[in-house]
């Protein structure tokens, strides 16, 4: 029986040391590259690659760089720390009043070479800023706001001294309209104060550059009177109203015969020499320009505005004008230099140059571009949506205007 049982625990020890053995051939022993994940309680080998593979992201390394550590981790800080130098700093609008944008509690941004505008809140180059010289700082300082914000500024004030003016001048006898046509105070760019007594004119008041209560009392001295720019240009146009009749006894002989441009311009020269008697010497060439002016017209814009197609209009000639479509076109003419060209070489130059008729009145709120934008802060609430229809409507039509 021993014997027996020694054979046994032999057989069971050999078994043993082969399943031992199949395990060192089987799986190889640990090494320390090895990487124990506690997570899954799991061995996960390392790639046979220079580079790392276990790289988490963190702020200053992200997964697109290098594993980096030491000296190059360092290098790396350094060039984003610059990067973040050089960028403008994001402004936080705390507290902006309502009616003047600039009116904020924020410190601005200023790093020597940029400047933040207090009113816009753009930050551009110091070139952009007006330089003023102060006897209280050795070498003076930059203007708050940049031009751009300045010159609207100004406009601004301007216009808000001129609305004080008309509403307050004489104790608010003239009503704030035209004394001629009634016009009112919503087409305040439009508005003028004619003389009726030029000797009594001193100098050109400028709104914007002193106060409204003084620029009144002026005003007032001078004996001026409201009205608005069509009327004011028929005040001023002597010349047209003293040979008036002859431009109309022109028109209409011309009246339903269609005439070639170059034809009409004969016919001018026909008719000048027979109404030589009744003519000075010196104004026949001013009255072929008038005559040539009112001939344009009615050939190419049916002789009245384009933007607000009144029927009034067609009767006022010296208020008519020829607005540029292409206000960026460096090459364009004044009327005062085609006054005295041929016909037809007007009419090919103010369709080169893409002008339509506007009346003096449409010229004016056209191009005054701060009323259009902030009427808000300088008319009363009643006139803010006839401002916005009038603008739309006389756009459009200036806009989609097309030549006969």
């Amino acid at each position: 029986m021993k014997e027996d049982l020694d054979e046994i625990e032999d057989d069971a020890y050999d078994e043993i040391k082969e399943i031992k053995e199949k395990i060192e051939t089987e799986f190889e022993p640990l090494d320390e590259t090895d990487v124990i994940d506690e997570d899954y309680n799991s061995f996960e080998p390392r790639e046979e690659k220079n580079e790392n593979p276990y790289v988490f992201e963190t702020d200053f390394m992200p997964r697109d760089e290098p594993n980096a550590s030491g000296v190059a981790k360092k290098k790396i800080d350094n060039e984003k720390q610059k990067k973040l130098e050089h960028q403008p700093k994001k402004i936080i609008r705390k507290e902006v009043s309502v009616n003047i944008k600039g009116k904020t509690l924020q410190k601005l941004y200023n790093d020597g070479v940029r400047k933040e505008c207090g009113r816009c809140h753009e930050i551009r180059p110091f070139s952009n800023f007006e330089f003023r010289r102060d006897h209280r700082r050795k070498d003076g300082y930059h203007r708050s706001t940049c031009k751009d914000c300045t010159l609207e500024t100004k406009q601004i004030y301007a216009l808000t001294n001129k609305r004080k003016i008309i509403q307050n001048i004489y104790g608010g006898n003239l009503q704030e309209e035209c004394q001629q046509c009634n016009i009112g105070i919503r087409w305040l760019p439009a508005l003028d104060f004619h003389h009726p007594f030029p000797e009594l004119k001193t100098k050109r008041i400028k709104f914007g550059h002193m106060n409204w209560e003084e620029a009144m009392k002026k005003l007032e001295i001078e004996k001026a009177n409201l009205e608005c720019k069509n009327c004011h240009s028929k005040d001023q146009a002597t010349s047209y109203y003293n040979n008036k009749r002859l431009v109309q006894q022109f028109s209409k002989c011309i009246q339903g015969k269609n005439l070639i441009p170059q034809k009409i311009e004969d016919e001018i020269e026909k008719f000048i020499k027979q109404q030589s008697t009744n003519i000075s010497m010196s104004s026949p060439r001013r009255i072929k320009a008038w005559i040539r002016k009112s001939v344009v017209i009615n050939m190419l814009y049916d002789g009245r505005c384009v933007a607000c197609k009144e029927i009034t209009t067609k009767n006022n000639l010296p208020g008519l004008q020829f607005h540029h479509r292409n206000l960026n076109n460096p090459n364009k003419k004044k009327w005062k230099k085609l006054l005295y060209h041929p016909i037809p070489e007007i009419i090919k130059t103010l369709k080169n140059e893409n002008c339509v008729c506007v009346c003096a009145n449409c010229q004016r709120m056209v191009h005054s571009h701060q009323f259009k934008k902030n009427h808000e802060s300088i008319v009363a609430s009643k006139y803010w949506k006839w401002t916005k229809n009038y603008y739309k409507i006389a756009e459009k039509n200036i806009r989609n205007y097309y030549f006969k």
